[in-house]
C-alpha cells in the first residue's frame, strides 16, 4: 500500500496485513472463497480476483481492519490484477485469447479498444509478465518464446523493440515517472521505457511471479508461492 504496508492473501482464504519489516499486524480477514490476486488500487482500497469469477473491493483502515466494501461478478476468470488507473483494473485472464480486459472498480467490463495498431492483449499469456503505461504509449510483455527478454512496444507506431536481461523475467510493474520494475531470478531491475537501465539490486530471493512498489519508491515488495521479499532503494 502507498504508506509501506502490505497485503498478502492466501490459498487458504486468508487476507492479511503486515508492516515494512513483513511482521503482520491487525486481524486476519477471511475471504469468500481462494484469492488469485490482489492489488492496491488507492490508499486503502485494494481489490482481490477470486476463484469464481468475483472480484472483492476491500477496505484496509489505519488500524488494519479489513472490511468488505463490494463484489461484483465478472463475465471471465481473472487470474491477476494490475492498475491502470485509479478507478481502473486490468484483469488478466485465459479464458479469452485476448488475455487481457479492463474494468471499473463497480464491475463495468470492456475491451482495450485503445490498442488497435496491433492486438498487444493477446501477448498476456504469463499474467503479471504485462504492463502497460498509457502517457507513454509503451506496453511491455515478457517475450512468449525468451524467458529473458523484455519486448517494449510502442502502442503509437506499432513498434517493437527487445532488452535482453541475463536471467528469467518473472514480474512487472510501473515505477516513479513512468519507469519499469522488472522482477528477474537474481535481481530486482530499474529501467526507462526506452529500455535504459536506471538501477539494480542483485541477489537471491527475488524470483517473486508478483511485484509492487511503495508511495515513494524506495521499497519493492516482491511475491513467490511461499516468500515475500523487501529490496529497498535509493532513485
Amino acid at each position: 500500500m502507498p504508506d509501506g504496508r502490505l497485503v498478502t492473501v492466501y490459498a487458504n482464504k486468508q487476507c492479511i496485513v503486515m508492516n515494512d519489516k513483513l511482521v503482520k499486524i491487525g486481524k486476519t480477514y477471511l475471504l469468500r472463497t481462494i484469492p488469485l490476486g490482489v492489488v492496491c488500487m488507492s490508499d486503502n482500497e485494494i481489490a482481490v480476483t477470486l476463484d469464481n469469477k468475483t472480484v472483492c473491493v476491500l477496505v484496509v483502515d489505519r488500524d488494519c481492519v479489513i472490511r468488505e466494501k463490494r463484489t461484483f461478478s465478472t463475465v471471465v476468470q481473472y487470474g491477476s490484477l494490475r492498475k491502470l488507473d485509479a478507478g481502473t483494473l486490468v484483469g488478466f485472464t485465459r479464458d479469452i485469447p485476448e488475455h487481457a480486459r479492463k474494468f471499473t472498480m463497480d464491475g463495468r467490463e470492456e475491451d482495450f479498444t485503445t490498442l488497435t495498431k496491433r492486438d498487444y492483449t493477446s501477448m498476456c499469456k504469463y499474467e503479471c509478465m504485462c504492463l502497460y503505461i498509457p502517457s507513454r504509449n509503451t506496453f511491455l510483455t515478457r517475450d512468449t518464446e525468451n524467458d529473458e527478454q523484455l519486448q517494449i512496444h510502442d502502442t503509437d507506431m506499432g513498434s517493437s523493440k527487445p532488452v535482453q536481461f541475463d536471467n528469467k523475467i518473472t514480474a512487472l510493474c510501473q515505477g516513479p515517472e513512468d519507469s519499469v520494475i522488472v522482477v528477474c531470478d537474481k535481481e530486482v531491475v530499474q529501467m526507462t521505457t526506452n529500455g535504459v537501465i536506471l538501477w539494480k539490486c542483485s541477489g537471491s530471493g527475488y524470483e517473486g511471479s508478483m511485484v509492487c512498489i511503495d508511495k515513494n519508491f524506495r521499497k519493492v515488495a516482491t511475491a513467490g508461492f511461499s516468500d515475500i521479499n523487501l529490496c529497498k532503494f535509493t532513485i
